[in-house]
């Protein structure tokens, strides 16, 4: 079982927003690779790992989406 992507975001509310003299803000936390969960008794390759091994990296972005 993998969990590959997975975004959440929060976008402030435009009462909030219009007070700070912005249009739109926007808040995310993006990850990749962030759950591998395999069997005790699997004994074979990965086929998604082309390093045969090496564990794949997990990737975390947070951003901020801001409009004037």
């Amino acid at each position: 079982l993998k969990l590959r992507n997975l975004q959440i975001g929060y976008n402030v509310p435009e009462n909030v927003v219009m007070k700070i003299k912005m249009e739109r803000l926007r808040f995310y936390l993006s990850a990749q690779n962030l759950l591998t969960i395999k069997s005790k008794d699997f004994t074979g390759v990965d086929p998604e790992n082309p390093n045969f091994g090496y564990p794949i990296p997990l990737n975390l972005t947070f951003g901020v989406n801001v409009s004037f």
